[in-house]
């Protein structure tokens, strides 16, 4: 008997499921009981005992790729990526910006593959596809308490026949809405306001875990390292420009210094790139790894206001 398998953690038993090696890699998991898969599989086994049921799984057929152009689910994110899934047809061609920020997907068992395996910044459900009875499906794999996206943002992408008279007229499900057509211009700015959204908060989230939640530390050492890092990328760059190595090398591990203490892994790795070259006496590179070490910081310093405002207010 072949069959789509729901499996979620249960209330009043605990059901164990013994998969072979090559199926606990399409799943990404050993015990399927933190949060909902979808697969195909065929019970071959079944044992009772007074700890509940076991179950033992065969897969019935051989993992499948996703369909259509599609890019394969991401194991893990690199630090400060932002990726958002689109489903539907509102996006025909590659976007000329965000396009790596962006996976598309349009078949509905693709859609319940990537939000059970992929952790998302942001999803924008197309609404107007596949059908009521199945959006209401993937709206409840989506707030499933115990899914990976369960407190990943959605924007309904609807009709301008469906468009509310105002927003308590709308599902509490969604935290926005689209109206199609939607331009790439339209498309792009919604990803800018998000990815910048996504990004304050995981700062905030990173230096409150580094203080144990006290929001009074956390602001008076990001008010620090704010003040900080400007002037340690001007010293680098003048050491670095008048042969001064030492200097640069002190100077880049006091900010490598500050940033691990941080969490700000993205800055981090850069710094400590330019700090091994200079340490090692190689000095052919360190120019471009500067330059790469100053983006990372930029990216991080244009946050500044959102970020010690949120602080400020916790």
């Amino acid at each position: 008997m072949l069959s789509w398998i729901h499996i979620r953690k249960p209330n009043h038993t605990r059901k164990k499921i013994l998969l072979k090696e090559q199926d606990r890699n399409a799943c990404k998991c050993q015990q399927l009981t933190t949060f909902s898969v979808i697969y195909k599989y065929r019970i071959v086994k079944q044992i009772n005992s007074a700890r509940g049921t076991i179950l033992k799984y065969e897969s019935v057929i051989k993992p499948t790729p996703l369909s259509g152009n599609i890019k394969m689910p991401l194991k893990t994110k690199q630090p400060g990526q932002f990726i958002a899934l689109l489903t539907g047809d509102t996006v025909r061609s590659p976007l000329k910006r965000h396009n790596q920020n962006i996976i598309v997907a349009n078949e509905h068992d693709d859609i319940l593959r990537l939000i059970a395996t992929t952790q998302f910044d942001l999803i924008l459900l197309d609404l107007t596809v596949n059908g009521h009875s199945r959006q209401s499906e993937l709206i409840d794999y989506l707030k499933d308490p115990l899914g990976i996206n369960s407190k990943t943002p959605i924007i309904a992408i609807i009709d301008r026949k469906e468009k509310p008279q105002n927003e308590k007229q709308y599902p509490v499900e969604f935290d926005d809405w689209l109206i199609k057509p939607i331009t790439e211009e339209r498309l792009n700015e919604i990803l800018d306001i998000w990815q910048t959204k996504a990004s304050v908060f995981n700062y905030t989230q990173i230096i409150l875990g580094k203080t144990k939640n006290n929001p009074h530390l956390a602001l008076t050492i990001f008010e620090k390292l704010f003040e900080e890092l400007p002037l340690q990328l001007i010293q680098i760059k003048d050491a670095l420009e008048n042969s001064q190595y030492d200097l640069a090398r002190e100077v880049t591990h006091k900010l490598n210094g500050s940033v691990s203490f941080c969490g700000l892994l993205e800055i981090r790795q850069p710094a400590n790139d330019l700090e091994i070259r200079l340490l090692n006496n190689n000095y052919a590179d360190t120019h471009q790894h500067f330059l790469t070490l100053q983006q990372c910081i930029l990216n991080f310093t244009r946050h500044q206001k959102a970020i010690l405002s949120i602080l400020g207010q916790s």
